[in-house]
């Protein structure tokens, strides 16, 4: 186990100063005797530890040390500080320090996981704390540096100031320079290529042991960097910096430069830009804590300026803004093993056997929680095409599920034409459960296929504009969608696959329409009209107190030519048929038909069909109807002797022919009728022996 490494080695020097800076008779000889005990203790633990100059002021109540260096027992971490400046340093209380100010110079921190493994370099040149309370000594968070390589360096530094308590402090710079392991672990791959993370214009306010009222970065750079890159930043000149005196070889090189070129050739990784980044209301104390099944919030809100990612393939994507808000987790949760699981799941190769891995995923997904996160002003380019987002969000992500994933404003481009969402969401997402259907073995099974319904909630989009391709007689007109829709809900058990409640829309599609596209729309093009409006909607919900599924409605219309809706409903269907694929369809044997309803008011289709018809015949338009109502007649008389009812059906049939306004037709069982049989019998008077039927004509 790894010696912990006194970073707070500054605070353990101070000590002896504040509490002798009164008293003139324990003069600078005592400081310093103080400061080499200071050391001394360090170096009782293993590490190496040294300063290569000191200077106190009793009048200041003021420390100098410059070039200090300290290394843990097994090199694995080490910190270097080309200057340290403190003023007005306070005798300690209850074993914290105070200051009035503390100013670090040329600070490098280096964690690495042997000759082989991952390297990681902070490097900061200048930090600056305005009144500083802390504990005598603060210890980094152990573990290696393999670890720490996937882990944002910004919150890693955030960790380390949950001890302590400061008005404001200032870091103008600082690069953190990731080179990866050589060799890489399973089964989570770490990544092969060195990053570079740049933070310009760090500033974090009010910080309360643990608790940071604001923490902003002006800006942020990260990119990959070519295969063969130095393991350290270069100074300025492009000359290799310089250890400093006592430390490792390579433990303090001096800052890169920022640097607002391209990407080199070859590099893989993206290279991200983001600017004025603020972080409000932050509480590291669940990250610190030992365990905790409850949900802590962490963060406030976490807010961006304008920001791009560049891809090597020539893909920049670019936002205007971010805001993620209400952040939670749950301690116990979050763990080293969970995310390797998670990001194992996430790899081009699937895992041989996902199951523990999915387990341990869908545990770490559970701990975590947040209120909203949204992108605005989101754009893609590409060499071919691209697309733009107004705003793109996910809300209310707790206990593995998203409530919503919603994307505006949606202009695409393919092949130079625009495909365009005035809305689109999804919701109710399960994000455990679409992990498990992503690693099944076989998903097009109906068991496994049927589970995808309780891994979301629903689809729905709004104001969709697709182009479509013309013709010579026909210009391009884009294809309109005013309401597109496939929601469900309701499990009536508590593993069953299918929902009870099933709803499907397209409202107000509206397109070109042509002779060749089939009934209604062929009579509709031989009238003239150039386009039309067509709307579709399906609803089926279950009733687990009368054990019935009802189809309520099914409602098909045109714009200006019909509507028509349809009802239905089936019998004796227990609960438990909605279990699985199986399970219903072995229901279905012992499920009964119910009532069924038809209803179709005409707003102009009726006449122009009646008047094509008798066109195709050579007929006028009243001989054609009089014909139609001769074989109606036909009809009836055939007819009458199995449905009593059928002579008034058959009437308001011919009032409808011969005035088209609204017919509506029931048909209700006479007794019990079996659904297999019905559907599987080929008897064309089944449904008048089994069913009685009435009719009506409405305005």
């Amino acid at each position: 186990m790894k010696k912990p490494l006194v970073i707070g080695i500054v605070a353990v020097l101070v000590l002896g100063v504040g509490g002798y800076a009164g008293v003139q008779y324990w003069a600078e000889k005592k400081a310093y005797s103080v400061i080499e005990n200071a050391l001394t203790q360090v170096r009782a633990t293993g590490a190496k530890a040294s300063v290569g100059s000191s200077a106190v002021s009793l009048k200041t109540r003021g420390l100098t040390l410059g070039d200090l260096s300290v290394t843990s027992a097994d090199g694995s971490v080490s910190l270097a500080v080309g200057r340290l400046s403190a003023l007005g340093v306070g005798a300690p209380q209850n074993g914290r320090i105070t200051a009035d100010s503390v100013t670090l110079e040329n600070v490098t921190l280096t964690r690495t996981d042997g000759a082989d493994g991952a390297r990681v370099v902070e490097t900061l040149p200048q930090v600056t704390i305005e009144k500083y309370a802390g504990p005598l000594v603060v210890t980094p968070t152990a573990g290696n540096a393999a670890d720490l390589v996937n882990a944002s360096p910004v919150v890693l530094a955030l960790r380390q100031l949950a001890a302590v308590d400061a008005a404001r402090i200032d870091v103008p710079h600082a690069v953190t320079r990731i080179t990866p392991a050589k060799t890489s672990p399973q089964p989570a791959p770490q990544p092969t290529q060195a990053r570079e993370l740049t933070l310009d214009g760090i500033a974090v306010t009010d910080v309360r042991t643990g608790k940071i009222a604001r923490f902003s970065v002006a800006r942020l750079a990260s990119e990959g960097l070519p295969d063969g890159a130095a393991t350290a930043p270069k100074k300025a000149d492009g000359q290799a910096a310089t250890p400093a005196q006592g430390s490792t070889d390579d433990a303090r090189p001096d800052v890169a430069q920022p640097d607002d070129a391209q990407p080199d050739e070859g590099s893989s990784l993206p290279r991200v830009t983001a600017s004025a980044i603020l972080a409000r209301d932050i509480d590291l104390t669940p990250l610190l804590a030992a365990g905790g099944d409850d949900l802590r919030p962490v963060l406030g809100a976490l807010e961006a300026g304008a920001f791009t990612i560049e891809q090597a393939d020539d893909i920049r994507t670019e936002g205007a803004s971010l805001t993620l808000t209400g952040v939670a987790l749950k301690p116990a949760a979050i763990t080293a093993a969970r995310l390797a699981a998670l990001k194992a799941l996430s790899a081009d190769d699937p895992p041989a056997d996902p199951a523990p891995l999915l387990a341990d995923a869908g545990a770490l997904l559970k701990g975590m929680a947040f209120a909203t996160f949204q992108i605005k002003d989101m754009r893609t380019i590409e060499p071919v095409g691209g697309g733009r987002a107004a705003v793109f969000a996910l809300d209310t992500f707790r206990d593995g599920v998203l409530s919503e994933l919603r994307v505006e404003g949606v202009d695409g481009d393919t092949d130079g034409r625009a495909v365009k969402f005035g809305r689109i969401a999804v919701t109710g997402l399960d994000v455990p459960r679409l992990l498990t259907l992503a690693h099944a073995e076989d998903p097009t099974q109906p068991d496994v296929a049927l589970g995808g319904f309780r891994a979301l909630t629903g689809l729905t989009a709004s104001d969709i504009e697709i182009p479509t391709d013309g013709s010579d007689d026909t210009p391009s007109r884009p294809l309109h969608i005013g309401r597109a829709g496939l929601t469900w809900g309701d499990f009536s058990t508590a593993t069953g696959d299918l929902p009870g409640r099933f709803r499907f829309e397209l409202i107000d599609v509206t397109g070109p329409i042509d002779p060749e596209d089939g009934e209604p729309f062929n009579t509709l093009a031989a009238a003239g009209l150039k386009q039309a409006t067509f709307s579709l909607a399906i609803r089926t919900v279950y009733d687990a107190g009368t054990q019935s599924l009802s189809l309520s409605p099914a409602e098909v219309e045109v714009k200006d030519a019909f509507r028509t809706t349809f009802t239905a409903r089936l019998d004796n269907l227990p609960a438990g048929a909605l279990a699985s694929e199986s399970e219903f369809v072995a229901a279905l044997a012992a499920a009964n038909i119910g009532p069924a309803s038809l209803t179709i008011t005409d707003h102009g289709l009726a006449n122009l069909m009646l008047q094509r018809l008798a066109d195709a015949e050579g007929q006028s338009l009243d001989d054609y109807r009089a014909h139609l109502l001769d074989l109606l007649n036909q009809g009836i008389a055939a007819a009458a002797p199995n449905a009593p009812e059928a002579a008034a059906v058959g009437e308001a049939i011919a009032r409808f022919i011969r005035d088209p306004k609204t017919l509506e037709i029931t048909a209700t069982p006479k007794g019990r009728v079996p659904f297999l049989a019905f559907v599987n019998s080929d008897d064309p008077l089944a449904p008048l022996q089994l069913f009685s039927f009435t009719a009506t004509n409405k305005p």
